[in-house]
């Protein structure tokens, strides 16, 4: 009989000639072919179950054949949310039933499709909640560089040079700013004055240039103008009542007021109109600039003044009667409607009013304001089912989701066309050749990416670099690269590292995002053990989009698992592109590790036929790398019975105590051994010598005993 030893090393030798001579068997041809053929076809636990082929197969990979009819049994782990340590899988102790129910992922495959996924729309509704507090503070930096810029223009053409100057000229009349020439806009500045109350109109009386374009340098522009340039700005960008606004318009009162000497120059100034207007709680409409100054000049006490009038009459007029009674107190205008330099009103009552301003001002970047549109947006949200639903008029809100969704990356609706976000949306952001990568602007990058619409505008499933599942075995394996006793410290700082890794890893869009992502690419790098390896961009690259059923491609030429996993993790195609999202229930990795198992086992049940031992010698080398602790190896029985006979361990061993089990298992190996290609061999060719002796089978001769010297026990029962 050919012993345990020289079986072991029939096998091992040349592990790549053993699995081939297994690969190449008409039998086993045809069954790999049949699960390569239909595992992609499979979107369900029932699709999974009911073919017999194709459950076996996968089955008899993992060393889980005497499971085939246990229908029930093997639903429960395929169904077990293995984040949850309380769930079926989680709680058996052969670890071989995690490891197969980890190789699936049916929950992602049977998701529905959908225009959204959660995670998508709550990185939008972030991205829109950032959007308000961006655009505001960027539209106050550009009103506050054109009061510098404008105190000392002297020429229309010196305006428009400007970039920000000329855009916010072309906001103001309604223009595109990327298409409208500067001399038009110079025409409509020079332009004779208008009685119309729109943009254009505005442009050409808001400045004081002659007609060639000229003014003297801090006359371009009255201070009244000015502000009121800034506030049909801010209003044309969606911030006429931001917070920005607010302070633009009160500190416009606070400076003016030092120099008003009649009532005119109060209430002909928009901007001051408008805060003493929010101030108090006035009309618009019945409260008009020429009404107020009838309230500024007369006495209240007159009972012929507009304000005794409405004091005497129905409740509504007597309430807005105490509102202009209050306002007629503020100030200190004669019945000619002059007042001294600073004297229209005094610092107290100037005060009040600009608190009154702040606390009645109807500002849209509140956080109420942005929930409030927010709320709106989900509801609308749940309407949608198609490209025209998102692109067209809601019966009740109209175009509002539309506006909020662009505005959220920093798109302007006014000028942007259906048919452009339509091509947009119906395109890969990850594909280079795609038509919003030949944009190249990734605010439209970012809104193809938000939304999972196919190249014809169908609903399609999401498009994820790293499934949710896989997302969480790797935050699983980071976890643990810092071992098993973490300080608190380490355990917080592990923790933070993984919110950021799970709340970034879902919105990377492309393979070149990727690349670029910093703490991202570190943390799935140090999970998988490679971040001391210093790989390059280039090389991380043509990692994952190896081909991993290719034996020659780069990941599997490594000869090395980590990298491998690695690729494997992330759901690059070849091209570069991502995959979607439930494409098949198992990842190109699991798929390949399936069909090597399948091998492996058939290898190992091969060798097992004539030999026990070898069967288990081929297993302890196959579940090397997974041997971290002495648990790693109690918990699995063929394990744990090559380390006791290798060590010359009484099968009595098993009746101690478990931490005692361990303790002595700790005592007698390094298990970094075990990652040592030379030092695995030897423990092993060990057991097989021993294995034989033990068990009466083969002839282990006393040559081969010498290797390892003095393989005795009579020392080795004193442990106990």
């Amino acid at each position: 009989m050919i012993s345990t030893f020289s079986n072991y090393r029939f096998y091992a030798n040349d592990m790549a000639s053993s699995l081939a001579r297994i690969e190449a068997d008409a039998s086993v041809k045809r069954e790999a072919q049949y699960y390569a053929d239909n595992i992609g076809k499979v979107e369900t636990v029932d699709d999974f179950l009911s073919d017999y082929r194709l459950s076996s197969y996968a089955l008899k990979a993992y060393g889980l054949e005497a499971q085939i009819g246990s229908t029930a049994f093997v639903r429960q782990i395929l169904e077990s949310d293995l984040s949850d340590a309380t769930s079926f899988a989680n709680r058996l102790t052969d670890p071989r039933y995690r490891d197969f129910a980890s190789a699936f992922d049916f929950a992602s495959a049977s998701a529905p499709t959908s225009l959204q996924s959660q995670a998508q729309t709550d990185r939008l509704v972030e991205a829109y909640s950032e959007h308000v507090v961006r655009a505001g503070s960027l539209a106050a930096q550009k009103a506050s560089a054109f009061e510098t810029m404008i105190g000392t223009a002297t020429s229309v053409d010196q305006l428009l040079n400007d970039p920000a100057s000329f855009e916010m000229i072309a906001r103001i009349a309604g223009f595109d700013p990327k298409i409208t020439s500067k001399e038009y806009v110079r025409a409509v500045i020079l332009g004779a004055p208008s009685q119309g109350a729109g943009g254009i109109d505005f442009l050409s009386r808001a400045f004081s240039f002659d007609s060639a374009g000229k003014a003297p340098a801090g006359e371009a522009q009255s201070a009244a103008n000015t502000a009121d340039f800034i506030g049909r700005y801010l209003t044309a960008v969606g911030q006429g009542n931001s917070s920005q606004a607010a302070a633009f318009e009160a500190r416009h009162f606070e400076r003016q007021m030092a120099s008003i000497t009649t009532v005119e120059q109060l209430v002909d100034d928009p901007t001051l109109y408008r805060v003493i207007g929010i101030s108090f709680g006035l009309d618009p409409a019945a409260d008009t600039p020429a009404f107020l100054l009838k309230v500024l000049t007369q006495s209240p006490q007159d009972a012929d003044s507009e304000v005794s009038k409405l004091l005497n009459g129905t409740e509504a007029q007597k309430a807005r009667g105490e509102k202009l009674l209050a306002l007629a107190e503020a100030f200190d205008f004669s019945a000619e409607g002059t007042a001294e330099p600073g004297k229209a009103i005094g610092a107290t009552a100037a005060s009040a009013l600009t608190e009154k301003f702040y606390a009645a001002y109807p500002s849209s970047s509140t956080a109420g304001d942005i929930a409030l549109k927010t709320n709106s947006f989900r509801v609308q949200l749940t309407r949608m089912n198609s490209i025209n639903d998102l692109l067209g008029r809601d019966p009740v809100y109209g175009k509002a989701a539309f506006d909020y969704i662009l505005k959220a990356f920093d798109i302007d609706p006014t000028f942007e066309s259906n048919t452009k976000i339509r091509k947009v949306l119906q395109s890969d952001p990850s594909d280079p050749n795609s038509f919003v990568r030949s944009l190249n602007d990734e605010r439209y990058e970012k809104l193809a990416a938000a939304f999972n619409f196919d190249a014809n505008g169908q609903v399609r499933s999401e498009r994820l670099v790293q499934s949710v599942r896989v997302q969480q075995s790797t935050a699983a394996l980071y976890s643990a690269s810092f071992g098993t006793d973490q300080s608190d410290s380490v355990k917080a700082s592990v923790r933070a590292a993984t919110e950021t890794y799970l709340e970034q890893v879902g919105g990377i869009r492309s393979l070149e995002d990727f690349l670029a992502s910093g703490d991202v690419l570190a943390y799935a790098l140090k999970a998988h053990g490679l971040d001391q390896e210093k790989l390059t961009p280039a090389e991380i690259r043509k990692l994952v989009t190896s081909d991993l059923a290719d034996p020659d491609s780069y990941a599997n030429a490594f000869g090395d698992a980590r990298y491998r996993d690695f690729a494997g993790s992330f759901n690059f195609q070849p091209d570069g592109r991502i995959g979607l999202a439930g494409e098949s229930v198992q990842r190109p990795a699991d798929f390949l590790t399936a069909q090597n198992l399948y091998l492996l086992q058939l290898m190992e049940s091969q060798a097992g036929e004539t030999s026990e031992g070898t069967r288990l010698a081929l297993y302890f080398l196959r579940k090397s790398p997974e041997i971290e602790n002495a648990f790693s190896i109690l918990a699995d029985k063929a394990l744990y019975e090559v380390a006791r006979t290798a060590l010359g361990l009484p099968a009595s061993m098993s009746q101690l105590d478990i931490d005692r089990q361990a303790a002595i298992l700790e005592q007698r190996l390094d298990f970094d051994d075990f990652k040592d290609p030379a030092r695995l061999d030897r423990f092993i060719s060990r057991f097989s010598a021993l294995y034989d002796i033990e068990n009466g089978t083969g002839s282990a001769s006393a040559p081969v005993l010498q290797l390892f010297g003095n393989s005795g026990s009579s020392g080795v029962l004193g442990l106990f």
